[in-house]
């Protein structure tokens, strides 16, 4: 787990995954999600604009990868993990 400095994931509730659609590391954790029938919120990360490069999304992923799960305030980075 890391603890991010864009604190209002803190209080965020369920699962929320921040993904890049064409990413295969995202599809693997959409498809594992999809698979145990498990809901989260989609956050679109547009890798094509650098959105990952961000400060917003770097306070949550400082190496600026996806995806990045965030579980009931909990963020965790790596796919094989989530």
């Amino acid at each position: 787990f890391v603890t991010p400095t864009t604190t209002e994931v803190l209080q965020w509730e369920g699962l929320h995954l921040f993904h890049f659609e064409s990413s295969t590391c995202s599809k693997k954790v959409r498809t594992v999600l999809a698979l145990k029938e498990l809901s989260c919120t989609l956050h679109h990360v547009d890798l094509t604009t650098h959105e990952n490069k961000t400060e917003y999304f770097l306070g949550i992923n400082p190496r600026g990868l996806v995806p990045v799960l965030v579980h009931d305030g909990k963020v965790i980075l790596e796919s094989n993990d989530i």
